[in-house]
């Protein structure tokens, strides 16, 4: 009786489980959701002996189930299920299994920026995925270590990374679902692509527009993290306006709201809206302490936003705050949410000439940062001013301007260096010819 009752809740789990990647492939995800949790709580409810006679068949269920619930958002109820699964699976020594669950912590702790712990996992996922008989990582290990070379600044090093993973995909059938890993792979590679060669921006951007639409039945996590890397491109690309929009309509994504909320600061900084970038920046949305990248961005943005609205000491200690969630968890990317501009500016009223190694690696770095429209930069009413002043008066002295506009020379120096930090361009002739475009425009 006992091997038939056993056999019973085997079938009906296994059944479960092929209903939640039927479900999923579908594109139904919440059914999928549904459907997982259902299996979550149906082996929740086994006594332990009863649990430990079908041991051996429930760390594959339950990473399929974890993975369901990463896909919808459910961060909580994936990390219970792949504690559950490391368990089970070291119990059993089934080691190849054990391996991909560690991988997986590796990916979602190196994707939220916890890049100690990640490379903890990935470190533990190479050592039972040799004693398991094969070679290197599983698959899921190997993307986790080119997010943590990109978090690092080695771009070149995390695309090498991402080839690595997609030519052993095949060697590991039972890894990540494949058409979530592929968009996982290519949404990453197009960004860190851009990155690498920036002269392949415009057409990155499009491809990887194309991919986002195509990804119509993939789950609203990946769906999300493509929009969110296509609003990175067009930030790259000095096209903020068309990043408030990708991002519209996602409030209730409460999870995930930090990774919104950088991005649309790094919208409204690049447009010039301070205050709403201050407003974004400044929010300590739930779970934001499980995303340290994303707490270093936001107060590196809000130090940024705070010196353009006149508040160096509150920038300040801001860009102090955010070098040193930086600096614990080893993420100097996490500094390039702003122009390169605005971060040397910011190292110098911070730390003078001896910035700390995450800013050092950040400029030496030399990562491509976000752009300034210079068609959409937010200006006061005196700086629009000298700028029809420059069109209506062209080859004037900086004492001849000062005389048109009936203020002193230090006050239109002041102006025309606000003028080139917002506008992105260099000379006076530049900013003419982009007076003239924005009353196109």
């Amino acid at each position: 009786m006992t091997a038939i009752a056993d056999n019973e809740r085997l079938l009906r789990l296994t059944t479960l489980t092929r209903e939640v990647v039927a479900a999923r492939a579908a594109g139904d995800h919440d059914r999928a959701h549904t459907l997982a949790a259902q299996g979550a709580a149906l082996v929740e409810r086994l006594e332990p002996h009863e649990r430990a006679r079908i041991s051996r068949a429930l760390p594959r269920m339950t990473l399929q189930w974890a993975w369901t619930m990463r896909g919808t958002y459910d961060f909580v109820g994936e990390r219970t299920l792949l504690d559950d699964a490391y368990s089970w699976a070291m119990a059993d020594d089934d080691f190849a299994m054990a391996a991909r669950v560690a991988g997986q912590l590796a990916w979602d702790n190196a994707f939220t920026g916890r890049r100690a712990i990640a490379q903890e996992w990935a470190d533990r996922a190479g050592v039972l995925w040799r004693e398991a008989g094969h070679d290197g990582l599983p698959v899921i290990a190997r993307i986790a270590l080119a997010l943590l070379r990109a978090a690092s600044l080695d771009f070149a090093g995390a695309l090498a990374a991402l080839d690595d993973a997609e030519a052993y995909a095949e060697d590991d059938p039972d890894g990540a679902p494949a058409s979530e890993r592929g968009l996982a792979i290519d949404g990453l590679r197009m960004q860190w692509q851009a990155q690498v060669h920036p002269d392949e921006l415009e057409r990155l951007r499009v491809e990887l527009g194309a991919l986002r639409t195509s990804a119509v039945t993939a789950a609203p996590l990946t769906r999300l993290t493509l929009s969110v890397t296509l609003a990175r491109l067009h930030l790259f690309a000095g096209e903020p306006d068309r990043v408030l929009p990708l991002l519209a309509g996602k409030e209730g994504l409460r999870t995930c709201r930090p990774l919104l909320q950088v991005h649309r600061a790094m919208a409204h900084y690049m447009l010039g809206d301070y205050a709403a970038a201050d407003t974004e920046a400044s929010e300590a949305p739930e779970g934001i302490s499980s995303w340290p990248r994303c707490q270093a961005e936001m107060r590196i943005l809000r130090a940024a936003a705070r010196l353009e609205l006149g508040d160096q000491a509150a920038a300040v200690l801001s860009f102090r705050e955010g070098v040193v969630i930086a600096g614990a968890h080893r993420l100097p990317v996490a500094l390039t949410v702003v122009p390169s501009a605005e971060l040397d500016r910011l190292s110098t009223l911070a730390f003078g000439d001896s910035p700390p190694d995450p800013v050092r690696e950040a400029i030496a770095g030399d990562a491509l940062t976000p752009v300034r429209d210079p068609r959409t930069a937010r200006l006061t009413d005196r700086e629009e001013r000298l700028m029809r002043t420059l069109i209506e008066h062209p080859g004037l002295s900086v004492k001849e301007i000062a005389e048109v506009l009936g203020v002193s020379r230090n006050t239109v120096k002041s102006q025309l260096s606000a003028l080139f930090r917002k506008t992105g361009v260099t000379t006076r002739v530049q900013l003419a010819r982009l007076a003239c475009a924005r009353m196109k425009g």
